[in-house]
């Protein structure tokens, strides 16, 4: 595929920002690319349903196919996306994608975020409230179906 004819997305994972890819970015020769913070520290108590739902608005305002590169939170984000735009990607780049999520780990690290102290999660640019939100509603994430 010529670099001009499609587009690529960026997604960075769960306590990151757009950042995470940076240097990745720095080092692609690629006209056209995306590198999109997920999560804006202002916003109301995001679900993961919610990051879908605005990424899958945004691929169907691109004209091009798209590639998705994602990270953790943003592979399992491209996965959703892939299944429910297939014939808007043209490919994904999947990096620790979790394909099922392993609900008693995840109750475990929601309870460690719930005892957290808020200025541990200023440094991640995600609030508190988020964070939670965001792994709460991934918890009975399965696409062994798919």
């Amino acid at each position: 595929m010529q670099n001009d004819k499609v587009k690529i997305l960026f997604l960075h994972g769960l306590g990151q920002n757009k950042e995470a890819f940076d240097k990745t970015i720095e080092n692609i020769n690629f006209k056209d690319i995306e590198n999109i913070d997920l999560i804006p520290n202002n916003s109301k108590d995001l679900t993961f349903f919610d990051l879908v739902d605005m990424l899958e608005n945004k691929i169907k305002g691109i004209k091009k196919p798209v590639i998705i590169c994602g990270i953790s939170l943003g592979a399992i984000l491209a996965m959703k996306l892939y299944f429910r735009n297939p014939q808007k990607i043209a490919s994904l780049i999947l990096i620790a994608p979790q394909y099922k999520i392993p609900k008693m780990l995840m109750n475990f690290q929601n309870l460690i975020f719930k005892i957290m102290p808020e200025k541990f999660f200023k440094k991640t640019k995600i609030s508190k409230n988020n964070m939670f939100s965001i792994a709460s509603s991934i918890k009975n994430l399965d696409y062994r179906k798919k």
